[in-house]
This record gives structure tokens, sequence and C-alpha cells, in this order.
């Protein structure tokens, strides 16, 4: 499955916390043909990037999560980062090339810690991340769960947050 397109966007990254791993902000995320592109919260931590519909969604669910480890960053021009990991790209824009390209510094900063903790892993905390899998899949599958994960379509949204389940994952 792939997003494609091409439109405007005006958007405001947030500057990472002091002594923080965390990098948050605006950008607009292609959702397809009908309605184009469409302004989403992003947050980059522990190697994910986690997305939202508005910054107070964060609380009770995300819209989805890219697993950088395995993921291939790439930019179309001078607003555009492409993302492609478990066999989908995601087209991102943001509002300038100065704020593109600190999206990218980012991006690939949070990339390589997250293949460097993967590599320092042990043996059975390695396939923590397993790529072709989806990260709601890998949940379930450590918590002996058969419910549909938290930004998957369908689901009963704010039972269960995106940061629950990622902190599930982690474990």
């Amino acid at each position: 499955m792939s997003d494609q397109g091409k439109g405007s966007a005006s958007t405001s990254a947030a500057a990472p916390a002091p002594g923080s791993d965390t990098y948050k902000g605006w950008l607009f995320k292609w959702t397809n043909y009908l309605k184009g592109y469409q302004r989403r919260w992003f947050v980059l931590s522990n190697g994910l990037l986690s997305y939202y519909r508005t910054q107070a969604e964060m609380a009770h669910t995300c819209r989805g999560t890219i697993n950088l480890a395995t993921a291939h960053i790439d930019t179309e021009d001078a607003c555009n980062i492409v993302l492609s990991s478990g066999g989908r790209t995601y087209h991102l824009k943001a509002s300038t090339e100065v704020e593109r390209q600190r999206w990218v510094t980012a991006l690939e900063l949070a990339k390589a810690k997250a293949i460097r903790m993967m590599n320092d892993q042990s043996g059975a905390s390695k396939d923590l991340f397993k790529p072709g899998i989806s990260l709601q899949k890998q949940a379930r599958a450590r918590r002996g769960m058969k419910v549909r994960g938290c930004w998957e379509p369908g689901t009963v949204r704010g039972s269960m947050g995106c940061s629950a389940c990622l902190s599930k994952l982690k474990q």
C-alpha cells in the first residue's frame, strides 16, 4: 500500500526538549487523493515515529506508528520527506526546507540509535522489532491478546492508548 501525491502545507515543528530524545511537531501527511495532505501531530521517541490527529489525541490513541529501525528515509524536494517501512510508504511535508532538514536529521539520529540499541540487546530481546510484522501484532503476541490494535480501522478508540500499547511492546 502506498500513499502518494502532491500538495502545499504550512506547519511548525517543536524543538526537542533539552537532553531529551523526543522530537514533536506538526507535519502534513498524505492520506488519499480525496483529502490530500492532512495536518498531523508527530512524536518521535525511542526509535518510533507516531502520529495523531491532534495533540490532545495523544492522551488516548494514535493513528499510526513507524519503526525507524527498519525504515528508509528519503527526501523528494525542498519540503517533502518519504518514509518507507513494512511495505508502506508515508509522504510527509514540512512548511520549509529548514524544518524538513530538522526532521530528517532527527529521524536519521533516532534510526541510528534504534539500530544500535537493537544490536546491543540480547538475543531474546533482539526480536522486539521484527521487520515485516506490524508493531501492533508484535505487541498483541507478547501480551497474548487477540484484540485489534488501538489505531487499526474499526477499533473502539480510547480503550488502550498508543502509549500503553508501545510500553507493553517494550517489556
